[in-house]
């Protein structure tokens, strides 16, 4: 299977395991990334990234991640 990529390529890492595979694959093929996690350990990186505010809750569901960012997005 062969594919074709053509510039500007953006990859997008949405919590933990997708904020690692995005930092390999951004390291594999030499592009920009953007992280998004509500957990600042999954943005220590030198890609872009966007901070989810879940205030206290522990292990958010995809729906509150959701809601929170959907309610800071005027700030995103």
């Amino acid at each position: 299977m062969n594919f074709q990529l053509s510039e500007p390529i953006l990859i997008v890492g949405l919590g933990g395991v997708g904020t690692k595979l995005a930092t390999k694959a951004k390291e594999l093929i030499k592009t920009d990334c953007l992280l998004i996690s509500n957990d600042q350990k999954d943005l220590d990186s030198d890609c872009k990234s966007i901070k989810i505010s879940t205030q206290s809750v522990v292990n958010p569901s995809v729906q509150l991640i959701r809601g929170s960012a959907y309610a800071d997005s005027e700030n995103i």
